[in-house]
């Protein structure tokens, strides 16, 4: 559960300060203009919960918000059913985006899966919780 739980807060924290360093730091974004990549409120939310999540602390109550984030991101950002459609001369330059933003949005949702699991079986031994278990 140790492992499990790092391993998904290690992808929180990673894509949270990668994202949120280059949105600020960098001027020109990589991405085309309007790309989920570059919508700041999921990744801020996500970086602030992954730290109670990492030490297991309140980790059902964290799960669950950070699941409610990682769908509400999925639904607004990755929307790739609500991309544009293109002239015919950019057809497959419309067909890369919307792989990638079904990608996120599927990669976001089945996370969210993972952590709505968690936090119905719990978060292991190894956490701040159950050091407080044991203090009480």
């Amino acid at each position: 559960m140790l492992v499990g739980r790092l391993l998904i807060a290690f992808l929180f924290l990673f894509v949270g300060l990668g994202e949120l360093r280059r949105l600020l730091f960098e001027p020109t974004t990589p991405y085309l203009p309007g790309d989920g990549h570059d919508v700041v409120w999921p990744k801020a939310v996500e970086l602030v919960l992954s730290l109670p999540f990492t030490f297991g602390y309140k980790t059902a109550n964290v799960s669950r918000l950070l699941a409610l984030s990682l769908v509400a991101e999925a639904l607004t950002a990755w929307a790739w059913w609500s991309i544009p459609h293109p002239n015919l001369s950019d057809l497959h330059g419309y067909r890369r985006r919307a792989i990638h933003y079904r990608e996120h949005f599927v990669t976001n949702l089945a996370t969210a899966g993972g952590l709505l699991l968690l936090q119905r079986i719990g978060a292991g031994k190894f956490t701040v919780d159950e050091l407080l278990k044991k203090n009480d």
